[in-house]
């Protein structure tokens, strides 16, 4: 796949809780078919800048643009449900509907936002549980599964809007150590289908076998966007060749 075609462009992006600045002056673009890991210490405001991209949290400089259309600024509640079809996100505590099956969890936004039929969105859901593994469990309620599997039917949740890019906050952060495995595989093999993301992720060894480009932030700026190859293997930056140090 040729990946020139770009999908998220973003501009001298800002974010501020009051007086407390939590990223400046962030600009990177991610083209279509992309796998951009986002690292970073802890508090360094990558799952806010994640969150921005989404419009979960509102930037207060700068500009994200998605597919050609400016997305700050003034939207209305469709102007940005309609963003949210496009671009997926995958939390790190799941955020399942308890009183739902797991089948049910998938099926719930294409019906109510798609407005897909009924047998259509359980044929989806039922392929892409198939896809992550856990096609034995459609009818199981989330409080009977593990972490992991939970994390895998969030994954098979967002892919069910069929998004052009999905964002990932921390996926494995909230996972006991046996189960983060099968959730970077479910992760590789989308990175190999050539879905397009952005993980937030403190999984550097994975971020190294799958990304395409490395945004590397650090007291709130995006002090580093390069190709992955070049930030592990010749780092210009010496505060990012420090974290690296510090966590390899």
């Amino acid at each position: 796949m040729e990946k020139n075609d770009e999908i998220i462009r973003i501009n001298s992006l800002g974010k501020k809780y009051g007086m407390l600045e939590v990223f400046k002056d962030i600009s990177l673009n991610v083209n279509r078919g992309e796998v951009v890991a986002v690292l970073g210490p802890s508090g360094s405001g990558k799952s806010t800048m994640l969150r921005c991209i989404n419009l979960l949290e509102k930037p207060d400089s700068g500009e994200i643009i998605v597919e050609g259309e400016k997305i700050t600024g003034r939207l209305s509640r469709k102007e940005v449900n309609a963003l949210r079809t496009k671009v997926g996100m995958v939390f790190q505590h799941f955020n399942l509907f308890p009183h739902m099956t797991v089948l049910q969890n998938i099926t719930y936004a294409p019906r109510k936002v798609l407005k897909q039929s009924n047998a259509e969105a359980e044929r989806n859901a039922r392929r892409l549980l198939v896809q992550v593994g856990l096609e034995s469990k459609a009818d199981t309620y989330p409080s009977k599964i593990s972490g992991g599997q939970k994390q895998r039917v969030a994954i098979a949740r967002a892919l069910a809007m069929n998004p052009d890019v999905l964002l990932f906050d921390e996926p494995t952060s909230a996972l006991d150590p046996e189960m983060v495995k099968e959730v970077l595989n479910v992760i590789r093999s989308l990175a190999d289908s050539g879905i397009t993301m952005m993980i937030v992720t403190h999984e550097i060894g994975f971020a190294k076998q799958i990304a395409d480009k490395i945004c590397f932030i650090d007291n709130g700026q995006g002090t580093v966007y390069t190709p992955a190859e070049e930030f592990f293997s010749n780092c210009k930056s010496e505060r990012a060749r420090r974290f690296l140090e510090q966590i390899m």
